[in-house]
């Protein structure tokens, strides 16, 4: 058998941000846009630095 290499909390990280994204772009609300404007682009930046 092979081994599962998934590191579990970013695979949690990764589905969490992509379901912020999503409320984000389906104009979820004025006062959680300017929240997620605030850190979102950070945060993928920092998860491709994890990762290179």
């Amino acid at each position: 058998m092979s081994e599962n290499k998934r590191i579990d909390y970013i695979a949690l990280f990764r589905g969490s941000w992509i379901i912020l994204m999503l409320m984000e772009h389906i104009n979820f609300g004025a006062h959680f846009d300017h929240l997620i404007h605030a850190f979102h682009m950070p945060m993928f930046f920092f998860v491709s630095g994890f990762f290179f």
